[in-house]
């Protein structure tokens, strides 16, 4: 395993914990300090050529597209779940340490990552709060960037020969 420290002063400071990297997967652990976050600067771009789930391992994480001010929670055991070129901003809103499974595909091996990002216009205006939709409708639900995942909205079945393999 390797690690990593990503950002700057600007961006903030984050360490990645790499278990694997190549051609086929990008999986790694991020870090960050009880009340920390990560934002963008002109050297750190969060804006990627890949899908990506993040998976709440601890400490409570507020994800944020810079780009239109959708925001949302996602607690320890949840994940959130985001396609490509989607600005991303994060928050450790808690008081713990805040660990984050990340799946990262296509892998930066590929040119998803630092190069693709550098590629992209630069967000000078980051907003944190949507001023343009009400709660509840359909266009606020159907136009959101994030998925969230909770518990609940696994589905759950019994597969081998026996039912033994719970997926």
């Amino acid at each position: 395993m390797e690690t990593h420290i990503w950002g700057d002063d600007v961006a903030g400071k984050v360490k990645d914990w790499i278990y694997v990297s190549n051609l086929s997967l990008h999986q790694i652990i991020f870090g960050m300090e009880p009340r920390g976050n990560f934002k963008h600067s002109d050297q750190y771009r969060t804006i990627f050529g890949a899908d990506e789930l993040l998976y709440v391992l601890s400490g409570v994480l507020v994800i944020n597209n810079p780009e239109d001010g959708e925001t949302h929670k996602v607690e320890s055991g949840e994940a959130v779940f985001f396609r490509k070129d989607t600005w991303h901003h994060a928050f450790n809103h808690s008081d713990d340490y805040l660990q984050v499974l990340e799946f990262f595909s296509p892998p930066p091996l590929h040119g998803t990552s630092g190069l693709y990002a550098k590629e992209k216009k630069l967000l000078k205006n980051p907003l944190y709060k949507r001023n343009n939709l009400s709660y509840p409708n359909d266009k606020f639900i159907n136009e959101n960037s994030f998925k969230i995942i909770k518990n609940n909205n696994l589905i759950w079945s019994l597969e081998g020969p026996n039912q033994e393999v719970l997926v």
